[in-house]
């Protein structure tokens, strides 16, 4: 399995079928085909090998803005030890959107959604009882501006 953009050997095609993807996920393979001029088999196939590869998910994204009551916030946690596993762990909790590795102050970033203060504080206390966690930093979101997901255009490799 590849491990991201810098790995993969995309050409023209695979770059033109990630870009339909990122605009709908759901795109049968006859309407791709057509608008790309290959056969629906070759469609098909290349869809499937970007999947197998690991180069696209087609998946299902929550669309934040339309929770009423959600509310969201970045955590930043300068840690010491495993922060792979600590990551993993934490990547494990139903209110984490996600979470990432850094280089810089923080060792760990991650997203949260949570319905009310009482929860916050308690996703608060659950982090600072992990071994490693020095220091936690938390980012209220106010209010989301652009809420897109995407992923990086198909012509970055």
């Amino acid at each position: 399995m590849l491990s991201g953009w810098a790995n993969a050997d995309l050409d023209e095609t695979d770059r033109a079928i990630i870009a339909r993807l990122q605009s709908n996920g759901r795109i049968p393979f006859n309407v791709l085909a057509r608008e790309l001029e290959i056969t629906e088999a070759t469609a098909r196939r290349r869809v499937n090998r970007l999947i197998d590869d690991g180069i696209v998910q087609v998946v299902a994204v929550l669309n934040s803005l339309a929770f009423d009551g959600t509310s969201f916030a970045v955590i930043e946690i300068e840690a010491a030890g495993a922060t792979q596993r600590m990551a993993a762990d934490i990547g494990s909790w139903p209110e984490v959107t996600w979470v990432a590795e850094t280089f810089g102050a923080a060792s760990l970033v991650l997203e949260i959604m949570f319905a009310d203060r009482a929860q916050l504080i308690g996703i608060m206390r659950r982090l600072h009882q992990i071994d490693g966690v020095q220091r936690l930093r938390c980012n209220e979101y106010l209010h989301i501006t652009k809420n897109l997901y995407a992923g990086p255009p198909a012509d970055v490799a």
